[in-house]
């Protein structure tokens, strides 16, 4: 399945189910440009706090700049992978992450898993899932640009390897692995 010219044939072997500890299934997938709607409403639910975590900002609704640069993607250059729970048959997004490179070789990324879903091992698996796909994308490296006081966020780098270094800003840290 292809989007558009620009984009590579949607990447079916990422998908995947994955079990949590409590056997709750989550399906692993990448984004399609029809999820637009769900990402917003996933946005709608992270608290101040997570929003201010990850996104460095807090916004009441999720910019259209955001959601176009998350859903439409060409799966080399750019992916988003998406943790999803079904829900009275409806699906939300509970986690997803993000990568994007300029230059085809490096690349940055970021990650976010709502309040409720915490601690379920889901940015682990989405983790897992990104950098399997940048290495098979051809990517050198990985970039993560993170605030110092995102606990969550620096534990699952050095879980990763992640080298961690300090940037201009103390409040921000650069992390970086070799793939």
């Amino acid at each position: 399945m292809t989007h558009d010219n620009n984009t590579h044939p949607y990447p079916e072997n990422v998908v995947s189910e994955c079990k949590l500890s409590d056997n709750t299934a989550v399906l692993i997938r990448p984004v399609r440009p029809d999820d637009a709607e769900m990402i917003r409403e996933f946005s709608r639910h992270l608290s101040s706090e997570l929003k201010h975590l990850n996104y460095m900002e807090n916004f009441k609704e999720l910019p259209q700049s955001m959601v176009t640069r998350l859903t439409e993607v060409d799966y080399k250059k750019s992916m988003t992978i998406l943790a999803i729970h079904l829900e009275n048959k409806n699906e939300k997004i509970v986690g997803m992450v993000h990568y994007i490179t300029a230059d085809g070789k490096n690349c940055e990324f970021d990650m976010i898993v709502t309040d409720d879903w915490q601690n379920n091992h889901i940015g682990t698996v989405l983790t897992e899932a990104l950098i399997k796909s940048a290495k098979n994308n051809g990517m050198k490296s990985i970039q993560i640009v993170i605030l110092a006081s995102n606990v969550g966020g620096m534990m699952l780098a050095k879980k990763f390897g992640f080298t961690v270094q300090d940037n201009d800003d103390p409040k921000v840290k650069i992390v970086t692995k070799n793939l």
